[in-house]
């Protein structure tokens, strides 16, 4: 607790120096001052207040004028699950502040975690900053769009992930490691399910979201959004390797590692293609890097997860792609069957989770038989 209160007033005392110091940044004062009140609330976000956040979005975000909304908005998302997470600690265990703090246990595994999230902010950030200075503030608004729609899914999906983290946590700490290795299927296996199949939602209704989130002058903005799908895929599994398997075991180190190579690359390739390419560039060098990300996590993690994902994951994920191909049908239907973009949203959303799902238990795959067996227990 002394720790986490000490490094606020650090991240305090910088960030208004910063605001002091850059004469440009002063123009985003009240913007930048908004959004730092998150840094008092670090702790777990939780789905419900995703959503509000996103029904928030689409209702008070919908002109350039409205900056100030969608900073307060994606405070309150993170705010809000903060404050009841932080009652509900309380039954558990004392809260309280303390200046006897173990540096040589915690300084260092806090320092480089610390500087983890700093390499990943600044090179998640890297594309739109570059994006400014190579073209325009035009080709920023136009990535913006396309972004806006691959964080609000990413933070979602993301969610069901973070709750699980202090429970891989506990069960490494307690050598719990055949319990440890099950959850960490169970995991890999919901997540892919729900990566794949948004990746491919957002992808073929990637037109009709533009246009709900700003308007047809941003059509443009598609191409870029379609770019980011993999991104979605790569980034969840990232997150699987490093906070649930390499943080765990004590490995922060090796995150630090994955995060600057992962920068060092996007920076390159951005430099490379933003030139020609614009925001598609950005788009492409975001996914690349999740991937490299992706694939670093598997390799520093290799002894851990080695024969975890047998043949019997592997023929999981054949399934999903199989029932990928209903909602690629689905989607092309709804585009000839209406005119209406809320109703092709509707249309393509409802009737491809109900085509999935059939699609699924028909192929025995064990997440959606495991699924409908709760939901059947539940109601009978």
């Amino acid at each position: 607790m002394g720790v986490n209160i000490l490094s606020t007033v650090v991240s305090y005392i910088l960030l208004f120096l910063c605001v002091l110091i850059f004469p440009k940044v002063q123009n985003y004062s009240a913007c930048i001052y908004i959004f730092s009140i998150q840094i008092v609330f670090t702790t777990l976000r939780s789905i419900v207040f995703k959503i509000l956040s996103i029904v928030m979005l689409f209702v008070f975000v919908r002109r350039p004028g409205d900056y100030l909304n969608y900073a307060g908005i994606t405070v309150f998302s993170a705010v809000g699950s903060n404050v009841l997470n932080y009652l509900h600690a309380k039954k558990f265990c004392t809260i309280r502040f303390t200046f006897n703090i173990d540096c040589q246990e915690h300084l260092k595994p806090i320092l480089i975690i610390f500087a983890s999230s700093v390499a990943t902010t600044i090179y998640l950030s890297l594309d739109t900053t570059l994006l400014g200075l190579i073209n325009n503030n035009y080709v920023v608004g136009i990535y913006s769009v396309s972004t806006k729609m691959y964080n609000i899914v990413k933070q979602l999906i993301a969610a069901i992930l973070t709750v699980t983290i202090p429970r891989f946590a506990l069960l490494w700490g307690r050598h719990r490691y055949r319990e440890y290795r099950k959850l960490l299927l169970q995991i890999s296996d919901a997540l892919a399910l729900i990566s794949i199949s948004v990746a491919v939602g957002v992808y073929m209704l990637a037109p009709q979201i533009v246009i709900l989130l700003s308007s047809t002058k941003y059509i443009r903005a598609v191409s870029s959004l379609r770019l980011l799908c993999p991104a979605l895929i790569f980034s969840i599994f990232s997150w699987i390797f490093t906070s649930c398997v390499l943080i765990p075991a004590k490995r922060e180190n090796k995150v630090l590692i994955i995060t600057v190579q992962s920068a060092v690359v996007n920076l390159a390739l951005n430099l490379l293609l933003m030139p020609s390419l614009k925001e598609n560039a950005a788009a492409i060098t975001t996914s690349l890097s999740e991937a490299i990300s992706m694939f670093l996590g598997m390799y520093y993690s290799r002894d851990i997860i080695k024969g975890l994902y047998k043949s019997g994951f592997w023929k999981e994920i054949f399934t999903y792609i199989l029932g990928e191909i209903s909602i690629v049908i689905i989607c092309f239907a709804g585009d000839v069957l209406f005119d209406s973009t809320v109703m092709v949203i509707l249309f393509d959303v409802v009737l491809s989770i109900v085509e999935y799902a059939l699609i699924l238990i028909g192929l025995k795959n064990k997440f959606a038989l495991d699924v409908l067996e709760r939901v059947l227990l539940r109601f009978y």
